[in-house]
Protein backbone atom coordinates (compact mmCIF):
# COMPACT_ATOMS: atom_id res chain seq x y z
CA UNK A 1 0.00 0.00 0.00
CA UNK A 2 1.27 3.46 -0.89
CA UNK A 3 2.15 5.85 1.94
CA UNK A 4 0.08 8.95 1.07
CA UNK A 5 -0.42 12.22 2.91
CA UNK A 6 -1.42 15.78 1.99
CA UNK A 7 0.77 18.67 3.14
CA UNK A 8 -0.43 21.95 4.62
CA UNK A 9 0.51 23.57 1.31
CA UNK A 10 -1.92 21.29 -0.56
CA UNK A 11 0.67 19.10 -2.25
CA UNK A 12 0.55 15.31 -1.94
CA UNK A 13 3.49 13.14 -0.82
CA UNK A 14 3.38 9.52 -1.93
CA UNK A 15 6.22 7.12 -1.11
CA UNK A 16 8.67 10.01 -0.69
CA UNK A 17 7.72 11.90 -3.86
CA UNK A 18 6.00 15.27 -3.52
CA UNK A 19 3.40 15.88 -6.24
CA UNK A 20 2.06 19.30 -7.14
CA UNK A 21 -0.87 17.45 -8.73
CA UNK A 22 -1.92 13.95 -7.77
CA UNK A 23 -2.33 11.61 -9.44
CA UNK A 24 0.31 12.56 -12.01
CA UNK A 25 -0.46 12.38 -15.74
CA UNK A 26 -0.67 8.88 -17.17
CA UNK A 27 2.33 9.64 -19.37
CA UNK A 28 4.76 12.37 -20.37
CA UNK A 29 7.08 12.86 -23.34
CA UNK A 30 10.51 14.34 -23.99
CA UNK A 31 12.19 15.50 -27.18
CA UNK A 32 15.85 14.54 -27.56
CA UNK A 33 18.46 13.22 -29.94
CA UNK A 34 17.87 9.62 -31.07
CA UNK A 35 21.14 8.37 -29.59
CA UNK A 36 20.25 9.69 -26.14
CA UNK A 37 16.70 8.36 -26.45
CA UNK A 38 17.99 4.87 -27.18
CA UNK A 39 20.33 4.99 -24.19
CA UNK A 40 17.47 6.18 -22.00
CA UNK A 41 15.32 3.21 -22.99
CA UNK A 42 17.99 0.53 -22.97
CA UNK A 43 20.27 1.68 -20.13
CA UNK A 44 18.30 4.36 -18.30
CA UNK A 45 21.00 6.96 -18.89
CA UNK A 46 19.86 10.42 -17.83
CA UNK A 47 21.48 13.71 -16.91
CA UNK A 48 19.96 16.05 -14.34
CA UNK A 49 20.95 19.69 -14.73
CA UNK A 50 20.86 22.42 -12.06
CA UNK A 51 18.53 25.34 -12.65
CA UNK A 52 21.59 27.60 -12.90
CA UNK A 53 22.55 25.79 -16.12
CA UNK A 54 19.38 26.95 -17.85
CA UNK A 55 19.90 30.52 -16.64
CA UNK A 56 23.27 30.60 -18.38
CA UNK A 57 22.56 29.13 -21.82
CA UNK A 58 21.32 31.28 -24.69
CA UNK A 59 19.13 28.86 -26.68
CA UNK A 60 15.82 30.79 -26.81
CA UNK A 61 13.54 27.81 -26.18
CA UNK A 62 15.68 26.13 -23.51
CA UNK A 63 17.53 28.95 -21.77
CA UNK A 64 15.71 31.22 -19.32
CA UNK A 65 17.52 33.91 -17.33
CA UNK A 66 14.79 33.69 -14.68
CA UNK A 67 14.80 29.90 -14.34
CA UNK A 68 14.02 28.99 -10.74
CA UNK A 69 13.60 32.62 -9.68
CA UNK A 70 9.89 32.85 -8.95
CA UNK A 71 8.12 36.19 -9.03
CA UNK A 72 4.69 37.23 -7.78
CA UNK A 73 3.22 40.69 -7.26
CA UNK A 74 1.41 41.76 -4.12
CA UNK A 75 -0.36 45.11 -4.26
CA UNK A 76 1.77 45.92 -7.29
CA UNK A 77 5.09 45.17 -5.57
CA UNK A 78 7.29 42.37 -6.96
CA UNK A 79 8.03 39.53 -4.54
CA UNK A 80 10.82 37.19 -5.66
CA UNK A 81 11.48 33.71 -4.29
CA UNK A 82 14.48 31.51 -5.04
CA UNK A 83 15.99 28.28 -3.75
CA UNK A 84 18.82 28.18 -1.23
CA UNK A 85 19.76 24.59 -2.06
CA UNK A 86 20.76 23.41 -5.52
CA UNK A 87 17.86 22.02 -7.54
CA UNK A 88 18.44 19.54 -10.37
CA UNK A 89 15.75 18.98 -12.98
CA UNK A 90 14.70 16.67 -15.78
CA UNK A 91 12.28 18.39 -18.12
CA UNK A 92 9.57 16.64 -20.11
CA UNK A 93 6.17 17.71 -21.43
CA UNK A 94 2.55 16.68 -21.20
CA UNK A 95 1.87 13.86 -23.62
CA UNK A 96 -0.52 15.79 -25.88
CA UNK A 97 1.97 18.59 -26.53
CA UNK A 98 2.46 19.36 -30.22
CA UNK A 99 5.36 17.28 -31.54
CA UNK A 100 6.63 20.01 -33.86
CA UNK A 101 6.86 22.30 -30.86
CA UNK A 102 8.85 19.72 -28.90
CA UNK A 103 11.27 18.91 -31.72
CA UNK A 104 11.73 22.62 -32.37
CA UNK A 105 13.08 23.29 -28.88
CA UNK A 106 16.58 22.43 -30.12
CA UNK A 107 17.80 21.96 -33.68
CA UNK A 108 19.45 18.67 -32.67
CA UNK A 109 16.24 17.00 -31.51
CA UNK A 110 14.90 14.31 -33.84
CA UNK A 111 13.14 11.89 -31.49
CA UNK A 112 10.37 11.90 -28.90
CA UNK A 113 10.60 9.55 -25.93
CA UNK A 114 7.41 8.39 -24.21
CA UNK A 115 7.35 7.72 -20.45
CA UNK A 116 4.27 5.69 -19.50
CA UNK A 117 4.77 5.61 -15.71
CA UNK A 118 5.85 8.97 -14.28
CA UNK A 119 5.89 7.78 -10.66
CA UNK A 120 8.02 4.72 -11.37
CA UNK A 121 10.44 6.80 -13.43
CA UNK A 122 10.82 9.31 -10.59
CA UNK A 123 11.29 6.53 -8.02
CA UNK A 124 14.02 4.95 -10.14
CA UNK A 125 15.84 8.27 -10.42
CA UNK A 126 15.60 8.96 -6.69
CA UNK A 127 16.74 5.47 -5.71
CA UNK A 128 19.64 5.44 -8.17
CA UNK A 129 20.73 8.86 -6.92
CA UNK A 130 20.65 7.60 -3.31
CA UNK A 131 22.70 4.56 -4.29
CA UNK A 132 25.24 6.95 -5.82
CA UNK A 133 25.54 8.94 -2.58
CA UNK A 134 23.19 11.82 -3.41
CA UNK A 135 20.58 13.19 -1.04
CA UNK A 136 17.87 14.48 -3.34
CA UNK A 137 14.25 15.26 -2.44
CA UNK A 138 11.97 14.65 -5.45
CA UNK A 139 9.03 16.87 -6.24
CA UNK A 140 7.26 16.77 -9.59
CA UNK A 141 4.49 18.61 -11.42
CA UNK A 142 3.34 20.81 -14.23
CA UNK A 143 5.07 24.11 -14.77
CA UNK A 144 2.87 27.18 -14.17
CA UNK A 145 3.31 29.95 -16.71
CA UNK A 146 2.31 32.79 -14.42
CA UNK A 147 5.52 34.62 -13.54
CA UNK A 148 4.57 38.04 -12.18
CA UNK A 149 1.01 37.01 -11.21
CA UNK A 150 -0.79 39.26 -8.73
CA UNK A 151 -1.51 37.46 -5.43
CA UNK A 152 -2.82 38.31 -1.99
CA UNK A 153 -0.71 37.93 1.14
CA UNK A 154 -2.63 34.77 2.00
CA UNK A 155 -2.03 33.27 -1.44
CA UNK A 156 1.67 34.10 -1.24
CA UNK A 157 1.99 32.46 2.16
CA UNK A 158 0.14 29.37 0.90
CA UNK A 159 2.49 28.71 -2.02
CA UNK A 160 3.90 25.16 -1.89
CA UNK A 161 7.58 24.60 -1.16
CA UNK A 162 9.68 25.18 -4.28
CA UNK A 163 6.86 26.85 -6.22
CA UNK A 164 9.56 28.97 -7.80
CA UNK A 165 11.01 25.83 -9.40
CA UNK A 166 7.72 25.25 -11.22
CA UNK A 167 7.08 28.80 -12.43
CA UNK A 168 8.03 30.31 -15.77
CA UNK A 169 7.00 33.25 -17.94
CA UNK A 170 3.95 32.92 -20.19
CA UNK A 171 6.28 33.19 -23.20
CA UNK A 172 7.15 29.51 -22.63
CA UNK A 173 3.56 28.30 -22.23
CA UNK A 174 3.54 26.50 -25.60
CA UNK A 175 6.09 24.02 -24.20
CA UNK A 176 3.57 22.58 -21.70
CA UNK A 177 6.39 21.35 -19.52
CA UNK A 178 6.14 18.64 -16.89
CA UNK A 179 9.13 18.84 -14.57
CA UNK A 180 10.87 16.34 -12.33
CA UNK A 181 12.82 18.35 -9.74
CA UNK A 182 15.29 17.06 -7.16
CA UNK A 183 16.44 19.36 -4.37
CA UNK A 184 19.85 18.62 -2.86
CA UNK A 185 19.25 18.40 0.90
CA UNK A 186 22.56 17.24 2.37
CA UNK A 187 24.22 19.22 5.14
CA UNK A 188 27.26 19.91 2.97
CA UNK A 189 25.23 21.50 0.15
CA UNK A 190 26.68 19.46 -2.69
CA UNK A 191 26.80 21.24 -6.07
CA UNK A 192 27.81 19.77 -9.42
CA UNK A 193 27.51 20.85 -13.05
CA UNK A 194 25.24 17.86 -13.63
CA UNK A 195 24.19 14.52 -12.17
CA UNK A 196 24.63 11.54 -14.49
CA UNK A 197 22.70 8.40 -13.56
CA UNK A 198 22.13 4.98 -15.12
CA UNK A 199 18.79 3.55 -14.07
CA UNK A 200 19.16 0.26 -15.91
CA UNK A 201 16.80 -1.09 -18.57
CA UNK A 202 13.73 1.17 -18.72
CA UNK A 203 11.99 -0.43 -21.70
CA UNK A 204 9.15 -1.51 -19.40
CA UNK A 205 7.88 2.08 -19.19
CA UNK A 206 9.88 4.15 -21.70
CA UNK A 207 9.61 3.86 -25.46
CA UNK A 208 10.57 5.84 -28.56
CA UNK A 209 7.77 7.31 -30.64
CA UNK A 210 7.84 6.76 -34.38
CA UNK A 211 7.57 10.26 -35.87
Amino acid sequence: MNNIFRTEMNTVVVDGIEYFEYPPPSSIVKAMENGWATKLVEEGNIRLRPLSYYRAIELPEIGDVNEGNGQWHMEGNPMEIGSVNEVYVWCGALSDTDRKTLLGLDGKYDTVGHISDVSLFTKRIAQTARDAGWQLAPHIGQVRYDRGREVTKEQLQALPWQSNVFQKSSQFAHQREYRLAFTEISLVGRKEEYVDLSLGDCSEFISIERT
